[in-house]
């Protein structure tokens, strides 16, 4: 994991005693990255935290990917991955995107035919892999 001049991981921002993110943290990270990575969804430089894909490298706002706050200390535990790169956790394929369930806190993604037990459909509602359950 990169770390910058702040001491901060490069590829996001956290502040753990808060669900919000901290101004002055997210202001340190992108000064030490000269505000120079804008977001490849947005294409804005906004001063707001960015992740880095772990896999290609792509960098984009966590909420133009869909993370919320309170994702953003499970997210650090683990190489991110972005749309476009992310698999299945359990069996380590992309195929069969449209039946990957992607945990509602940690954004790690599983087929709903690798869990164990299996999952017949797409289940409503929050969802919680074995991880973070």
């Amino acid at each position: 994991m990169k770390v910058g001049s702040s001491g901060v991981p490069q590829n996001f921002i956290l502040k753990k005693s808060s669900s919000k993110l901290s101004s002055t943290l997210i202001k340190r990270i992108n000064e030490d990255q000269g505000l120079s990575i804008p977001c490849l969804t947005c294409f804005k430089k906004l001063n707001s935290p960015i992740l880095t894909c772990s896999e290609c490298d792509r960098t984009i706002h966590a909420k133009c990917a869909g993370l919320n706050d309170h994702m953003i200390e499970y997210v650090l535990k683990y190489n991110w991955l972005c749309s476009e790169c992310k698999f299945c956790y359990t069996c380590k394929k992309q195929q069969e995107s449209d039946k990957i369930l992607f945990c509602d806190r940690c954004d790690r993604g599983h087929h709903i035919f690798c869990l164990n037990p299996p999952l017949e459909r797409l289940p409503d509602g929050d969802w919680y892999c074995e991880i973070c359950h």
